[in-house]
């Protein structure tokens, strides 16, 4: 029998994470990626025990649970500092079989390439177009080549082409929330008073995680309206003002994070499509 081909359009998480997957149940899968070097946008990701169980299955859970962290520590706090409930990350591996799993993006996404063949994953190739007839669906980029294949999976990000293609629907909605993120290398002392877990606020919020080695994830969201990015220097200030008078992690960890590794970033989503294929 002819071996069926996917054609996987994004390699961030979801389309390196697809293409594993279907490599495993005999699919030849691959994946077009318009960036000319695979670089994750943003900072640390928590991975939850219905992230960590299948991507185990997959084979991956190993190495992506190597690079990160298990989070047993954590909890729900209010902006001054004082407990909302009890912690639940240390009853996760008891109750689901798998821990929350702190790991930073790039690492996660390097454990995934590295689960692929070596020619698994083409770069710089950008997808402009899908169309389909009866016996395949196929890509074309922006240099003018094609791809044909049985399948044609969008992992392309909000503004996917291939969403565009399969659903058509209008450009994603600005949810109101805007959220910050860093990583940051904390010394004993910040470590040791640092409030793990997320803080709440009025239209705000605050969280940290342990990632692997010294280093700490933290995030932050506010309500707010849209705007545009300022330099690093000036994202940290507008932090550090709007969280002041927080409990003292929060701007301890602000202040000690250089303003380059600072990520704003405006949230965008989409309504949900009861339709996510067509042909």
């Amino acid at each position: 029998m002819r071996e069926r081909r996917a054609i996987v359009v994004g390699a961030g998480i979801g389309g390196l994470t697809a293409a594993i997957a279907l490599r495993r149940v005999g699919i030849e899968a691959q994946v077009f990626e318009r960036a000319s070097e695979l670089r994750e946008a943003g900072a640390g990701i928590s991975l939850w025990p219905n992230a960590v169980l299948p991507l185990r299955r997959l084979g991956v859970g190993e190495a992506i649970e190597a690079a990160g962290h298990p989070s047993t520590d954590g909890s729900l706090r209010s902006w001054t500092g004082e407990p909302l409930g009890p912690a639940v990350a240390d009853r996760l591996e008891g109750t689901f079989g798998a821990p929350l799993v702190v790991v930073h993006r790039a690492a996660l996404q390097a454990a995934l390439r590295d689960a692929l063949p070596p020619d698994a994953v083409t770069l710089g190739r950008e997808a402009v177009a899908v169309e389909q007839d009866g016996a395949a669906a196929e890509v074309r980029f922006s240099d003018g080549s094609l791809e044909r294949g049985d399948l044609v999976i969008g992992a392309d990000g909000i503004r996917s082409r291939v969403r565009a293609a399969v659903i058509g629907d209008a450009e994603p909605r600005y949810s109101g929330y805007t959220a910050w993120r860093g990583v940051v290398s904390m010394d004993a002392s910040l470590a040791n008073e640092a409030l793990l877990g997320e803080s709440w606020g009025p239209a705000s919020l605050f969280g940290v995680a342990h990632l692997a080695g010294s280093q700490a994830y933290w995030w932050a969201s506010v309500r707010a309206g849209k705007r545009r990015s300022g330099t690093g220097d000036e994202e940290k200030e507008a932090l550090l003002r709007r969280f002041a008078g927080w409990h003292p992690t929060v701007s301890a960890l602000i202040e000690a994070t250089v303003p380059e590794a600072i990520i704003r970033t405006p949230l965008y989503d989409r309504r949900p499509s009861a339709r996510w294929t067509e042909g």
